[in-house]
């Protein structure tokens, strides 16, 4: 009997969980419906229509600092760069004003980098080989030192060796079918 108590408990006590996922869950879903606004002003703890107006004007006044030195690594580093592509990629205002600051980070950076070397160009004839090869080699190291650069050299240079043992392959088969043509004609 005492075994038979314990088990009723056991599936009250299971039942009773269920029960409270259950009303969660409901919770969850009106409480989805109710910030996208659907209407109905029920008299939930959100205040209905009110309250996803509310939400909604609040995310119209969020503005985006994008010049806090947190994000540096996003204009910076190609590693954290944001990728629109992405399928977890969710547009937003946000999102569209760090993608616009580094544009528009990579378009001053590029404009300094080329009025530099304009003006170590112009500065004497006889320096203005020195400067340019210096300002290439400049050029180079930092090419070679980007990984988004270096990734994309490496899968070319892959493919490319794929490319030639599959045509050295192509090539063997087509010397030994053309050896076993030329036996057989001798025969």
């Amino acid at each position: 009997q005492q075994e038979r108590e314990k088990k009723e408990e056991i599936r009250e006590t299971k039942n009773n969980k269920k029960k409270k996922m259950k009303k969660k869950k409901k919770k969850k879903k009106k409480k989805g419906n109710k910030s996208e606004g659907d209407g109905d002003g029920g008299d939930d703890s959100y205040g209905g229509d009110d309250a996803a107006a509310l939400m909604r004007s609040r995310k119209d006044e969020f503005e985006m600092d994008v010049q806090d030195p947190r994000f540096k690594n996003l204009y910076n580093n190609p590693l954290f760069a944001i990728d629109p592509t992405s399928p977890h990629f969710k547009k937003t205002k946000g999102t569209q004003q760090l993608i616009e600051e580094r544009r528009k980070r990579f378009i001053q950076k590029s404009t300094q980098d080329t009025a530099q070397a304009n003006k170590a160009a112009k500065q004497s004839e006889s320096s203005k080989d020195n400067a340019e090869k210096t300002v290439t080699k400049k050029n180079k190291k930092k090419s070679l030192r980007d990984p988004a650069l270096l990734s994309i050299i490496g899968r070319v240079k892959a493919s490319a060796a794929r490319a030639r043992k599959k045509e050295e392959i192509r090539e063997t088969k087509n010397n030994k079918k053309k050896k076993m043509k030329k036996k057989k004609k001798k025969k």
